[in-house]
């Protein structure tokens, strides 16, 4: 029988709008990472076995170049936060995304449905 705190609840949804940013204030050696990703969830509420999620402590976002490699990760502290901006990323590149819940315990649930976008060049 499965512990209740290895059923942390899958976020039942996560969309993706890719945003292009242009007179960026950093100093960078190349404008190819102009390109920024908006990333908007649902908290989750319940755990998979329906009951309440009460231990819900932080969210990882997991990205990459593709959808069987997602290698970088921002972790998300605040869980009153449904929005997070990724940015330097690569312009006319598509990226791959997702998201985990992850409770007081340290345990993560899955990633939740892997969306991709694809970064355009700003407009200057």
């Amino acid at each position: 029988m499965l512990n209740r705190i290895s059923k942390l609840c899958i976020l039942g949804l996560c969309t993706v709008l890719i945003v292009a940013c242009s007179g960026s204030t950093e100093s960078l050696s190349s404008s190819n990472f102009d390109g920024s990703a908006i990333i908007s969830w649902h908290s989750p509420t319940r755990n998979t076995d329906g009951s309440e999620l009460i231990n819900l402590s932080s969210y990882t976002i997991n990205y990459g170049l593709s959808p069987d490699s997602l290698t970088s990760s921002v972790s998300v502290s605040n869980i009153g936060l449904n929005t997070y901006v990724i940015d330097k990323l690569n312009s006319n590149t598509t990226y791959f995304f997702a998201i985990k819940s992850v409770n007081s315990d340290n345990v993560e649930s899955p990633n939740s449905t892997i969306i991709s976008k694809y970064t355009l060049t700003p407009y200057n």
